[in-house]
């Protein structure tokens, strides 16, 4: 089920967060602003959900300084090709 579920307006603009959820609870929220996913809340083994994603506390701060929480692909997205790094001389 995909349902609108808080707004907002920040520098003029309208600014919407939807929540996609399925039968067994689990649910994403996700905010209109740059398509930044704000939570992620899953059940554990016992039924209990849970949020599993580090973000923000209110949609509003993902307007100010952050490390990309959230964030879904970007402009550079398959864009910089021939890349490499190494993780404990492991090249990938």
């Amino acid at each position: 089920m995909i349902e609108k579920t808080y707004s907002f307006e920040k520098n003029g603009n309208q600014n919407d967060v939807y929540t996609l959820s399925n039968a067994s609870g689990a649910r994403v929220d996700i905010l209109t602003y740059g398509a930044k996913i704000l939570n992620i809340f899953v059940p554990d083994k016992n039924g209990e959900l849970g949020d599993v994603l580090v973000g923000c506390k209110r949609p509003e701060d993902y307007y100010e300084e952050n490390p990309y929480f959230g964030s879904t692909i970007g402009r550079y997205g398959n864009r910089i090709g021939g890349s490499k790094f190494t993780i404990n001389g492991v090249e990938y």
